[in-house]
């Protein structure tokens, strides 16, 4: 027998055996669902799952096998949330008095996910100035058309070399890309590198530029899964265009960067967008810029990286629902490696990687 059976015995065994653990595991996950059930518990816990992340990282001594063990345990996580999400809310007993209906069973709402979550795909479709995020000539009819835009369109208009986001291979999480977006100041002003689903729709001479953001999306997740890096720079004279009245920011502080996503109903005819990506932000006129306390709002969540994340590190946003009865139609994940791109503010040395998105139901 050569190394390579003898190898790939010694992986059937072990196969058998963790299917065997697997099924105890499942039987353990059922358990935890009937004692949410009992106490009208959520079936995702944050902390829990970061607590188990946290210990089974340490359990492995190899810097390279702990990465993926991690991931592994991530894995068995979510198997576990989803079955027991089929086994709490995939059923239903109706009674009436002391009459017990027929047990009917139904599917819940389909889980979607977005396209090209690990932008492995890109192309220059649009232009060879830079890439996009579609390829028309994927096998994948997905892929083929575009879910996700940049300002690549605006800060390339002078030349290729001031493109803000692109495909990296030199770092990632999974596959062999991430997306790298890189901050810049382009001849009179400052661009954030950033991505968001939706599109670049025009640029207002050297003022700014006006995007479109959304995409028809129509489930409930709880939360939105990625792998990030970040390296924030410091905010000059020149890379301050302006900020909120909220926010204390200032010339001298370190840049910080942004991921946020929305659930919500805009309204194309309302938000002057197009079917496709209601919602239009002027970058000219702040009283377009995105407001998540709007009425058309259903749920949302930010992440704010303010220092700088050397390593690949999986974040979760929560989403915080405003209402769960009303169902969204569209979907908008943002980010940004400078968080006040749209007032034109950030440092031309921020630079935001992300990587594997997921969302989480």
């Amino acid at each position: 027998m050569d190394k390579l059976q003898q190898a790939r015995e010694a992986i059937s065994r072990i196969d058998g055996e963790m299917a065997d653990l697997f099924v105890r595991r499942m039987e353990a996950a059922a358990q935890v669902a009937e004692y949410k059930k009992e106490r009208g518990l959520p079936i995702f816990d944050g902390a829990r799952e970061q607590e188990v992340l946290e210990k089974g990282s340490a359990r492995v001594s190899d810097p390279v096998l702990r990465e993926h063990y991690v991931r592994f345990l991530q894995n068995n996580m979510d198997v576990s949330k989803a079955y027991q999400r089929q086994l709490l809310e995939g059923m239903r007993v109706a009674y009436s008095g002391s009459e017990e209906t027929e047990i009917r069973e139904f599917w819940t709402e389909q889980e979607e996910q977005v396209p090209n979550a690990g932008f492995e795909t890109f192309s220059n479709a649009e232009s060879t100035k830079y890439y996009s995020f579609f390829d028309p000539a994927s096998a994948d009819p997905a892929l083929r058309t575009k879910w996700w835009g940049s300002g690549n369109k605006g800060s390339t208009t002078v030349g290729s070399s001031f493109a803000i986001t692109m495909p990296d291979n030199t770092t990632c999480s999974e596959g062999e890309h991430s997306l790298l977006m890189a901050s810049a100041y382009v001849v009179i002003k400052f661009a954030a590198g950033n991505i968001f689903s939706g599109e670049y729709y025009k640029t207002i001479g050297t003022s700014g530029g006006v995007i479109r953001l959304g995409r028809p999306f129509t489930a409930r997740p709880r939360s939105l899964v990625l792998k990030l890096k970040y390296k924030g720079g410091i905010i000059t004279d020149k890379t301050f265009g302006g900020k909120p009245e909220s926010d204390p920011v200032k010339v001298g502080d370190r840049d910080r960067g942004s991921v946020w996503v929305a659930l919500g109903t805009w309204d194309y005819r309302k938000y002057g967008g197009s079917p496709e990506s209601p919602v239009e932000i002027n970058t000219t006129d702040r009283s377009t810029f995105f407001d998540p306390a709007s009425p058309d709002v259903i749920a949302y969540g930010r992440f704010i990286a303010e220092k700088d994340i050397d390593e690949w590190t999986r974040v979760e946003i929560p989403l915080d629902y405003v209402s769960t009865s009303r169902k969204p139609t569209h979907i908008i994940i943002s980010a940004a490696s400078s968080m006040l791109g749209d007032y034109f503010t950030g440092s031309a040395d921020s630079k935001m990687w992300i990587d594997d998105i997921q969302l989480v139901y």
